[in-house]
């Protein structure tokens, strides 16, 4: 990590005296809220000490204190990120997990109306498929997917785990969800039902928004599935842009929001609310390791 800051540092040319905080997240290894933890790899104090930098981390564990999901923790960078846009937007997340943040900037009522969850399993599922099966490690453009059949059977399977059921706040660990179901399935069939899986998911949790979005903002590595996108488009029946044609890098949305939330710890600044991860009262999130 310390390697790769050094060299994003020099290739930007930003000087590390102009640089007030870091936001760093970590890798999630395990995410189990209910056993009241969620575990992230990285060292904030060694990272600030060879920086000599202020760095916020440990955003989840006090909404988890507090009763909450511990996630999704964008949600109040995705309402500020959007609130030019006088619509009502859902921002959808295709990460390794899908998680959806709805923003209704139509009304007075502002973070009120904050609403945010994990869908289901995205990128983290297809991805793993394909490294399993090929050489690859992603169904670039969703060319693999495109050429596959439905396994109906099996994507009913997948749907009838109570996840997909249950209201939200909720959240998921990557390994809730396996491939184990598609083991029998060529590449192209067995990337063809994770795909449709992921847009199924997605269809199905507008039912737990307020109102019909009018507006879809499509965020994460998994906007780059053409296919993917082309049936999200199909389906979804509202206007649907990609975070790039707003001139956001749809790439870098995470690390900009969790830069935002280390800035809110800072100024103590609540990041996490009781509809966005289901904490008993909006909350202050992060650990502050200062540099020795």
């Amino acid at each position: 990590n310390i390697n790769l800051i050094n060299q994003f540092l020099k290739k930007n040319k930003i000087k590390k005296k102009d640089i007030d905080v870091i936001g760093f997240h970590g890798q999630t290894i395990c995410h189990n809220p209910r056993q009241g933890y969620s575990i992230q790899i990285g060292n904030a104090q060694t990272l600030a000490n060879s920086l000599k930098i202020k760095v916020i981390s440990n955003f989840r564990l006090n909404d988890i204190k507090n009763g909450g999901q511990g996630a999704p923790l964008t949600p109040i960078f995705h309402y500020y990120l959007t609130s030019k846009l006088r619509k009502k937007i859902c921002f959808i997340n295709l990460g390794g997990i899908t998680n959806i943040t709805y923003c209704d900037h139509t009304n007075r009522y502002g973070i009120k109306n904050l609403l945010a969850f994990d869908v289901g399993p995205c990128c983290s599922l297809l991805d793993d498929w394909i490294s399993l099966r090929s050489q690859n490690k992603f169904d670039k453009f969703g060319n693999l997917a495109k050429k596959g059949s439905i396994n109906k059977n099996i994507l009913d399977l997948y749907l009838k785990n109570n996840f997909f059921l249950k209201k939200p706040p909720k959240s998921l660990d990557r390994s809730f969800f396996s491939i184990t179901n598609i083991r029998k399935l060529s590449i192209n069939d067995g990337a063809a039902t994770l795909t449709q899986l992921i847009i199924k998911s997605i269809k199905d949790s507008l039912e737990f928004l307020p109102l019909k979005p009018e507006l879809f903002i499509l965020s994460g590595g998994g906007r780059l599935n053409k296919y993917l996108v082309s049936k999200l488009n199909n389906q979804l029946n509202s206007e649907i842009k990609l975070s790039d044609d707003i001139k956001w890098n749809g790439d870098a949305i995470e690390a900009y929001a969790f830069g935002f939330l280390a800035v809110r710890r800072l100024k103590n600044l609540p990041i996490s609310f009781p509809q966005t991860t289901g904490v008993n009262k909006s909350v202050l999130g992060g650990d502050i390791s200062n540099s020795y």
